[in-house]
């Protein structure tokens, strides 16, 4: 006796969902990339400009997080 097991429901991305998160990746790519390039540029002020960049990257995350919570199964 083997059990059926149905195929797990591939999530769908409503406006909102695909806005935020594009939105978050516009965000988030650029302001980490310029945070690490100036963290290897000039490593003793390092500790700054993460404290500086920290906000945005945490920001793209979070809406980067949110789109893909909002997504609905189908």
């Amino acid at each position: 006796m083997t059990e059926q097991t149905s195929p797990q429901p591939k999530p769908s991305w409503p406006g909102a969902s695909l806005g935020l998160f594009i939105v978050g990746l516009l965000i988030l790519v650029p302001s980490g990339l310029c945070t690490a390039l100036f963290i290897i540029g000039y490593p003793p002020a390092g500790f700054f400009f993460l404290l500086f960049g920290a906000v945005p990257m945490g920001a793209g995350a979070l809406l980067v997080w949110g789109a893909l919570k909002a997504r609905h199964r189908s």
